[in-house]
């Protein structure tokens, strides 16, 4: 809303919109295509699989989606090959057995007697 505001053409929105879900399902999609040169300037799946990987190291990495420069500039990348990866887990979740549940069950966590307010 904000950048139509400001007088962005609706094209240009909705342009960016279709590569941001590209890029998305690109960067979460498990294949193993190598980018070449290409994964120093872009984001690649190797590259953004490291932020959901159980490993120590990884924790708080490579939170980049379009340009991997910014975790390089905040100290926030790993570089390693996705061959040594051993998985890609959530660590510390309980799930609860219902939609509702998943969604916002763990803002009891946060915010005191969040779980009976949403019964």
């Amino acid at each position: 809303m904000p950048f139509v505001c400001v007088g962005i053409a609706d094209a240009a929105l909705l342009g960016y919109g279709v590569i941001e879900t590209l890029q998305a399902t690109l960067i979460h999609a498990n294949v193993r295509f190598k980018f070449g040169p290409l994964r120093y300037w872009l984001v690649t799946p190797q590259f953004h699989h490291w932020h959901h990987s159980d490993e120590d190291a990884a924790i708080d990495k490579n939170f980049a989606v379009h340009l991997p420069i910014w975790d390089w500039l905040f100290g926030s990348i790993i570089c390693r090959a996705i061959n040594g990866q051993r998985a890609m887990a959530l660590r510390e979740i309980s799930l609860q057995r219902d939609f509702f549940g998943n969604c916002f069950g763990h803002l009891s966590e946060v915010v005191p007697n969040a779980s009976n307010r949403l019964r």
